[in-house]
């Protein structure tokens, strides 16, 4: 009679978290090794004041929503 391995939800649980540092770490390696210009950013880079110098009228406003909403508004000749 050959014996079969129990296999238990903490066992389960156990190889998943082994998967999840093994994945950290080739992720890491990955991230190191291509040069500086091509990592990605992983923080929020902030954009405060970029339209400080930017004239924006109404009717840029209205531009903007009915290239976004054009289901919205009736006149579609944008």
């Amino acid at each position: 009679m050959t014996q079969t391995e129990t296999i238990n939800s903490y066992a389960i649980y156990d190889k998943l978290l082994d998967l999840e540092k093994g994945i950290r770490e080739l992720r890491m390696l990955f991230l190191t090794a291509k040069p500086p210009v091509e990592r990605i950013c992983r923080h929020p880079v902030s954009l405060e004041g970029i339209w400080a110098s930017a004239n924006i009228t109404d009717e840029d406003i209205e531009a903007a929503k009915r290239s976004m909403f054009a289901y919205q508004h009736e006149d579609k000749d944008y």
